[in-house]
């Protein structure tokens, strides 16, 4: 159960690599300039939300590691 479990971390924290891609990317100057003030709130949304998300995906990892069901 432990190989599932940690395959699908893996996963996630793949597609989180690459949504932290797409806001470095999408926060860019030249990006964000062209850019309307509702479209910069709703990145930054997006991104508070990421960073949450990110820390429970590392929250529930390791608490995976060290044998705890999560």
């Amino acid at each position: 159960m432990k190989d599932i479990k940690g395959i699908r971390l893996v996963a996630m924290l793949v597609v989180w690599a690459c949504y932290w891609g797409f806001v470095f990317w999408s926060a860019k100057a030249e990006v964000v300039a062209g850019h309307h003030v509702l479209v910069n709130v709703v990145i930054l949304a997006i991104g508070l939300l990421g960073a949450w998300l990110t820390y429970l995906v590392a929250c529930r990892r390791i608490a995976w590691a060290r044998g705890e069901e999560a």
